[in-house]
């Protein structure tokens, strides 16, 4: 199904966040 590639999960979520996160401490 497209509309479950198009918007992302709890996991891809999760890891947007980590990844912002990260950047922002570097």
């Amino acid at each position: 199904m497209p509309l479950v590639d198009y918007r992302p999960g709890l996991d891809g979520l999760r890891a947007i966040a980590v990844a912002l996160v990260l950047a922002f401490h570097l």
